[in-house]
């Protein structure tokens, strides 16, 4: 009676969940910073490279947690979910580096 033969779940939390909230935590910061520099703090642009990063982590640990952790029993909408908004960290995060490094987005624009 002391051996259990059921496979039990494991403990630790899926790549794929983890990457997620790297992916919402860089959302939170371009919105920071995005409403900072709303407010006249330019210097509040030097942060953007951080939700380009965190959306790159956290891309990265989706994709790998979803294709390799099937046990931990993750829907595919959370994965799918976890993508977008790591996607969303990065696009955001790269339009703030265009403002902080004086890209031109679009042709014939000037940056002052």
């Amino acid at each position: 009676m002391s051996e259990s033969t059921y496979a039990t779940a494991s403990r630790g939390t899926p790549l794929a969940t983890i990457g997620g909230a790297l992916g919402i935590a860089g959302c939170f910061i371009g919105l920071i910073v995005l409403f900072a520099s709303c407010a006249g703090l330019n210097a509040a642009f030097l942060l953007s490279p951080l939700p380009v990063i965190l959306g790159a982590i956290g891309m990265v640990m989706v994709v790998v947690g979803g294709v390799t952790q099937k046990h931990a029993r993750i829907e595919d909408t959370g994965v799918l979910a976890g993508i977008f908004l790591t996607l969303l960290s990065i696009l955001g995060g790269l339009l703030e580096m265009s403002v902080l490094l004086g890209w031109a987005l679009l042709p014939g624009t000037l940056v002052k």
